[in-house]
């Protein structure tokens, strides 16, 4: 639906925003989830902890190792 992907854009360019200005005062909620076709509820960002199965990227090792190599990060 064209008005997702409009909010989309809008929730990303906030983020970019309070990112250049270092506006969060705290870490960074994991998910985001709205249903379109109801009212807006009062918690729409909460935290989601990494997959039990281990099925993720973010969880592979070779992806973890190749991301570190061209970014140096490091393991949180």
């Amino acid at each position: 639906m064209a008005f997702q992907s409009a909010l989309a854009g809008i929730m990303l360019a906030a983020e970019l925003v309070a990112d250049a200005g270092k506006l969060r005062r705290g870490q960074m909620p994991v998910r985001t989830s709205l249903n379109m076709l109801q009212p807006l509820g009062t918690h729409l960002s909460f935290a989601v902890g990494k997959h039990p199965s281990g099925m993720c990227i973010c969880q592979d090792r070779d992806y973890i190792a190749a991301y570190d190599g061209k970014y140096g990060a490091e393991q949180l």
